[in-house]
């Protein structure tokens, strides 16, 4: 800002000017910067809408129907996308294989590696008749670890359910501890596992099989079950999931998931979810 006679003082005519050109600099400057924030908001809603097409489309479109057992499963992501999945792949010997997965991570980014590990499962799952549990999680483990960077990892669970003979084979990935309540028997962790997913390529896993007779439950879940939490910061935990699951050995398994749910969000209350909600049960049933 100038004049043309240095010498003179500025008039309040002069400040008046001034003022009403730095008034409609500052609105144009605010609506240039208010039209980059809508460009950038609109484009992550474009990107959230295609996570979530993809991890919608990432759940089984149907339940297998099996003479013995009974399988319902949920997953609630905490914000529009999350990171978990679970799917169930028939068999043509009438086996099903049952996998559940949480990766280390929201939006695009975690839902398309969440696809590329459930293509790899779908696909690996087909060659059970010739290798094991343990090699199929080792070859999904060696594509997580050449697609993942350093700040992603994913956890999985995956299963073998034979409903002629009401076994259960499964090998775990750094995921959440299944759980199997027979009987009058206490719930049960199965702790059998390995390293995450897509960390180091040479990872020895374990593989075990646990039989589930008439009865018998099998709950798989991803962490952020336990850790739902209320308004006062208190996680709802480990002890209040076993005491609450105490309390359904008679149910089915969709009632096991429903309550279950119910349970968690009425412990919850006001406060605004965190993390995805993933429950996948198995009722053998009587």
């Amino acid at each position: 800002i100038d004049r043309h006679y240095p010498n003179e003082r500025c008039t309040d005519q002069d400040l008046k000017l001034v003022a009403t050109i730095a008034n409609q600099a500052a609105l144009a400057i605010a609506n240039a910067r208010l039209h980059s924030s809508l460009v950038a908001q609109r484009t992550h809603e474009r990107e959230m809408e295609i996570a979530r097409t993809i991890q919608e489309g990432l759940l089984p479109r149907t339940i297998p129907n099996l003479e013995n057992f009974e399988i319902s499963g949920m997953c609630h992501p905490a914000r529009m996308v999350g990171g978990d999945y679970y799917d169930l792949i028939e068999l043509p010997d009438g086996r099903v294989v049952v996998a559940i997965a949480d990766v280390s991570g929201k939006g695009v980014p975690a839902a398309i590696l969440l696809a590329s590990i459930r293509a790899a499962v779908q696909i690996e799952s087909r060659s059970l008749m010739e290798h094991s549990l343990v090699e199929i999680i080792d070859r999904v483990n060696q594509m997580a670890c050449r697609d993942t960077s350093n700040s992603m990892f994913v956890t999985m669970v995956l299963g073998l359910l034979d409903p002629k003979t009401r076994s259960f084979q499964f090998v775990n990935a750094g995921h959440v501890y299944p759980l199997l309540f027979d009987g009058d028997r206490p719930v049960q962790m199965l702790k059998t596992g390995g390293c995450f997913l897509g960390i180091i390529p040479e990872i020895v896993y374990e593989q075990e099989t646990v039989t589930l007779p008439p009865g018998a439950s099998l709950v798989m879940i991803s962490d952020g079950v336990t850790d739902v939490m209320n308004e006062e910061k208190e996680m709802f935990g480990n002890d209040r999931l076993l005491e609450t699951l105490e309390g359904m050995r008679n149910l089915s398994a969709l009632d096991i998931c429903e309550q279950l749910h119910a349970k968690t969000e009425s412990f919850r209350g006001t406060a605004e979810p965190f993390d995805d909600f993933t429950i996948l049960a198995i009722k053998s049933r009587i």
